[in-house]
Order: structure tokens, then C-alpha cells, then sequence
């Protein structure tokens, strides 16, 4: 469920929107600790945005706003809204993966690109990312607040889309 910030919901609508969520969290749970594998997360998010009505291409070069060959090479990239996300999935995230992820936000940027870079991930690493204090969520907060990078953390049937603008 696509829900724009500032929406205002009935009662009904967020008893539902709540048990919802809840259910998805607890099955997310019932996994105990199994992360998810990298293509089963690109599948997730690329389908999720699909069936919202966003064009979705899995492992294309993309460059300059174009589809340029043997440039980069995004896991999924999404057309949704004049806006191009492109994301690049990592079912374990290491300090190695995060210099990828700089490079190609940097790289974009020095093209004067306005895609958005996103870090998609298992919805299992949300607190790694966002609340443990260590090195790799302290580098996920500095190049979200420096490079405007995006997370999503997928599941099977639900994501979770992080923006920072």
C-alpha cells in the first residue's frame, strides 16, 4: 500500500493499514534471520513498484538519463512519476559494497544526472542500517545525508522506501 506522506486516514482505514503491517511484520519474523537471497529482493522490489504502475527494468546499463551500454549496470532501474530510481541490491552489505554504492551516487552526480540512487536491501537489515551504531549504518547515514542516497528494504510482500532529499 502506497500511502503519500500528509494522508489522512479514517479510523477503519488505519485499524486495517495497522493489521496489515502487522501481519507482514510477524511473517517477516517467522523467517528468523533468513535473509532474503539478492535476486529474490531485486524480484520483490521490481514487482512491488510494477504492479504500482511504474516501468521497472532488472540488470540495464543506464547513464545520463539514457540507456547507455557498459556504463552502469543497476539491478532495477524504475521509472516512476519523471523520476528514475535506480538501485542497487545487496542482500549483505559490507564497507566494500557501500564504496560501490558512493561511486555510482557520485558518479551520477558529477554527470548531472537526477536519477536517485537507492541501497535495496532485506527488510531484515532495517535496524542495522537505521538505528545500530557501528560503522556501516554510520556510513549508510553520511551518504544519505551528503549524496541524498535512498534505502529500500524489501520482503516479499511489502517494502519499506527511505528517502532523503
Amino acid at each position: 500500500m502506497d500511502i503519500p506522506p500528509g494522508t489522512t486516514l479514517t479510523t477503519e482505514q488505519s485499524e486495517s493499514l495497522g493489521k496489515e503491517i502487522l501481519g507482514a511484520l510477524i511473517a517477516v519474523r517467522q523467517r528468523r534471520g533468513a535473509v532474503l537471497a539478492h535476486s529474490t529482493i531485486q524480484g520483490c522490489i521490481g514487482s512491488l513498484f510494477a504492479a504500482a504502475g511504474a516501468a521497472v527494468h532488472y540488470e540495464v546499463p543506464y547513464s545520463r538519463g539514457q540507456w547507455a551500454p557498459k556504463r552502469f549496470v543497476f539491478d532495477v532501474v524504475i521509472e516512476v512519476s519523471k523520476q528514475t530510481l535506480v538501485v542497487e541490491v545487496k542482500d549483505f552489505i559490507t564497507a566494500r559494497d557501500l564504496g560501490q554504492v558512493y561511486g555510482y551516487c557520485k558518479a551520477l552526480e558529477l554527470e548531472g544526472d537526477s536519477a536517485k540512487v537507492f541501497l535495496g536491501t532485506d527488510v531484515l537489515h532495517l535496524e542495522l542500517l537505521t538505528r545500530e551504531r557501528g560503522v556501516i549504518s554510520h556510513q549508510v547515514r553520511d551518504m544519505m545525508a551528503a549524496l541524498k542516497l535512498g534505502l529500500i528494504f524489501a520482503d516479499t510482500g511489502f517494502l519499506i522506501r527511505c528517502d532523503n532529499y
